[in-house]
């Protein structure tokens, strides 16, 4: 008798298909929450560059508009007088004593190792310079800490109290054009100002009266020439 094959009455069964799980409505927040960071995040980044691209386009604009509103003839450039040189900047030490009783350690540090900084804000006003010059019935001419050239001359154009109270008002010596000496003075491309022989003496800061000259009282305290020296002032050991 023959044996007859079963035949299966159904299809095989076929492997498990993987189900597409869905995320939940919580995932799908979390994620939505992530992006929204990340997106964030890199739009403060962007801010952030932009702002200080800004800033920093803004001060060099600025700088280069002060250097520029300088008279033409006492403009000049780094390269050619804030070179190092025997002191720092500068062709020697500032002088001691200097006047006004200013600190001559602190007017080394400013007049030669310094691109920047300054004496801070209205200590000048402590110094015996308003003593000194209180009866003066002439103008004061400022000498270099360092050289002891004349650099300023002042009140040209105005009176001692005007040029008192503007300088104070700002907290530092502050020079207009007609009382700046133009063989001696130099304003470079960043609106620093020095002396044709590397003393660091402050910024021009132009206002709605034209280049006011905001100068370190410290640097300009070079004791006055006389008779006997005026002849033997301290020139530069290298020349331009």
């Amino acid at each position: 008798m023959k044996t007859v094959e079963e035949t299966p009455n159904s299809e095989p069964e076929l492997a498990d298909t993987p189900k597409k799980v869905l995320p939940s409505s919580v995932e799908i927040h979390q994620n939505n929450s992530l992006r929204r960071q990340a997106i964030s995040a890199t739009t403060a980044i962007f801010l952030v560059g932009a702002i200080f691209a800004g800033f920093f386009t803004l001060r060099y604009t600025k700088s280069t508009a002060q250097g520029q509103a300088a008279p033409v003839e006492i403009r000049g450039s780094s390269e050619d007088y804030m070179r190092q040189r025997n002191h720092g900047t500068c062709v020697s030490p500032v002088g001691d004593p200097l006047r006004w009783d200013v600190d001559v350690a602190k007017a080394d540090q400013i007049c030669c190792f310094n691109r920047h900084f300054a004496e801070r804000k209205g200590s000048w006003t402590g110094s015996s310079f308003f003593d000194d010059t209180k009866d003066a019935t002439s103008e004061t001419v400022f000498y270099d800490s360092v050289t002891e050239k004349k650099l300023f001359t002042a009140p040209v154009g105005r009176t001692r109290e005007e040029f008192e109270e503007e300088s104070i008002h700002h907290g530092w010596p502050s020079f207009r054009d007609a009382e700046v000496d133009m063989e001696n003075v130099r304003v470079l491309e960043n609106g620093e100002v020095v002396s044709v022989d590397g003393t660091h003496l402050g910024h021009n800061l132009p206002d709605e009266d034209g280049n006011r000259y905001c100068i370190n009282l410290i640097s300009v305290a070079g004791m006055p020439p006389t008779n006997d020296t005026l002849a033997l002032i301290r020139e530069p050991v290298d020349s331009f």
